[in-house]
């Protein structure tokens, strides 16, 4: 459905899609599929090659997110996913991660846990694959996945002090 629209729009102003060999994702995953799939979620990147008359649209490449493991929230569920994207031609890299909220398989927005380098060291606790407690931070091993040589380790968190209470996702790019 998203397809025939996207198309049919890009024809309504004069650019033609072209696609020879792209990757079958969908030009746009519906979002609430952040909620009620596992697996992988792909979408493709698009670039207009101005080169032709009418311009044409190319995939230039795909994002693919995978699916993490879910922790509560406090009014929602959090939904945890890892995200690349590879170039047409390239390899796939680290783009991102996200905790999706939802609530009863509809999308309510996320939490962005993207993590940039430096990595930890793999002396930090969230390097680790065993639960702990940091503080008034209990950390709860939810998964791994490893992109471009680091190891993402993705945690649910809760927290509580006298004053407030609070359910949460957290990340960890490690070395």
């Amino acid at each position: 459905m998203l397809r025939k629209l996207a198309v049919a729009a890009l024809a309504a102003i004069g650019i033609a899609a072209l696609a020879p060999g792209a990757a079958s994702a969908d030009p746009y995953p519906n979002i609430d599929d952040f909620c009620t799939q596992t697996g992988t979620v792909s979408w493709s990147e698009w670039d207009v090659d101005n080169s032709h008359n009418p311009p044409l649209l190319r995939i230039v490449g795909t994002h693919r997110a995978s699916y993490v493991n879910t922790t509560p929230g406090l009014l929602n569920t959090l939904r945890v996913w890892h995200v690349t994207y590879q170039p047409n031609g390239g390899s796939a890299g680290y783009e991102g991660a996200f905790a999706a909220k939802c609530s009863s398989g509809t999308y309510g927005g996320e939490l962005n846990l993207t993590k940039q380098p430096p990595p930890l060291s793999s002396f930090d606790q969230r390097c680790g694959t065993t639960d702990f407690t940091n503080g008034s931070t209990s950390y709860h091993y939810l998964g791994a996945r490893v992109s471009s040589g680091d190891t993402f380790r993705y945690w649910g968190t809760t927290f509580s002090t006298p004053m407030a209470f609070g359910l949460s996702a957290t990340a960890a790019r490690c070395d």
